[in-house]
């Protein structure tokens, strides 16, 4: 009885999944490959995709650059900001799980 809720929770994780990378396919970010034999399925960056991932870290570290820039420690900073980013997911999914995700 065990092994048949894991599974069947294993499955409903596995659907979940899919219509997320479904979405970025539609949008041409990832290709999604149903196919495989030992995953239920295989994600891949297409090249728009990994264009995509280059400039959001060329974002991210102008970010850094504007934002850090007076601070003398911003390895240490950032590390602390890591740690209550962390710490206030819990609490801003609980929210947004009350609100049902309407965003």
């Amino acid at each position: 009885m065990e092994e048949e809720k894991i599974d069947g929770l294993f499955q409903l994780h596995t659907k979940l999944y899919i219509k997320k990378y479904q979405k970025l396919e539609k949008k041409n970010l990832v290709t999604v490959n149903e196919d495989c034999e030992d995953l239920p399925f295989d994600v891949t960056l297409t090249e728009y995709g990994e264009e995509i991932l280059e400039q959001i870290g060329q974002l991210e570290a102008k970010w850094e650059e504007i934002v850090l820039e007076d601070v003398e420690d911003r390895t240490k900073l950032l590390e602390e900001m890591k740690k209550v980013a962390n710490k206030a997911l819990p609490i801003n999914y609980k929210h947004k799980k009350q609100q049902k995700f309407v965003f």
